[in-house]
């Protein structure tokens, strides 16, 4: 598979692969892709391409050089079709190249996920500055479809997609059937930034095993602070605080 394979499939069946349609997004996916498998190299000038952009909206003179390619063509084509004519631009461009594939040393993404150092330390080099709990779910879903393009049976990602899926689901009874990036956008009031720090300690906590209806991370710091403060059990009051600090 090339990145023009995996980006038409995405095109074609944008919801089973993507959790938005945009650029961003199979980027995402991409870099979850090359988590588990190697994709085939390929010859794609990028270049080329912001000429063919350039010649094609007639910018040519007035082309602004600290925006991408692909930003440019969001800001013409709108987000979801933008992904479209990326496509098309690859298709056009991009050939079979007899090139020796790159071999990645092996990262285990689950690892990534949970170390401190990683992508939840610096999330804006890895997906850009608007990094959300959508790119982390499209990510998944990129080595999800590595795990089964190489193997062609499903595996860890797939499995951590459908368990905690069902775990989210169970802890916010509103979101059956929502796919748990958009729960967590609504439960964080539509911030990015808070969508992220949400699913990391939600991840956290089914990673360590805990019920669907355990304490967050929040209510667990309030319940220790009034012991700390008042030198009181507060258990009395979990209930109460558990509804105040869902996440």
């Amino acid at each position: 598979m090339t990145l023009t394979d995996i980006l038409k499939r995405c095109c074609e069946s944008p919801d089973l692969h993507l959790a938005e349609r945009t650029i961003p997004q199979f980027q995402a996916y991409a870099l979850g892709y090359e988590f588990h498998a190697n994709l085939e190299p390929e010859d794609f000038d990028y270049d080329a391409f912001t000429d063919a952009v350039k010649g094609d909206y007639g910018v040519c003179d007035s082309w602004p050089s600290n925006v991408a390619t692909w930003s440019f063509l969001e800001a013409v084509e709108g987000a979801e079709r933008s992904l479209s004519r990326y496509l098309d631009y690859r298709t056009r461009l991009a050939s079979p190249t007899r090139k020796a594939p790159e071999v990645h040393a092996r990262v285990d993404l689950f690892k990534g996920l949970s170390s401190m150092e990683a992508i939840r330390k610096r999330p804006g080099m890895y997906f850009g500055n608007d990094a959300a709990a959508s790119h982390l779910w499209s990510m998944l879903s990129g080595c999800s479809w590595a795990e089964m393009d190489t193997t062609g049976k499903p595996g860890k990602a797939h499995a951590f997609q459908a368990l905690f899926q069902s775990w989210i689901e169970e802890r916010f009874p509103f979101s059956n059937g929502i796919p748990w990036h958009r729960t967590f956008h609504f439960v964080s009031l539509g911030s990015a930034e808070r969508s992220l720090s949400t699913f990391f300690d939600h991840f956290d906590l089914f990673q360590s095993g805990e019920r669907p209806d355990c304490l967050s991370k929040t209510a667990r710091t309030i319940m220790k602070n009034i012991a700390e403060e008042f030198g009181t059990d507060p258990s009395d009051m979990e209930d109460a605080i558990k509804r105040i600090a869902p996440i």
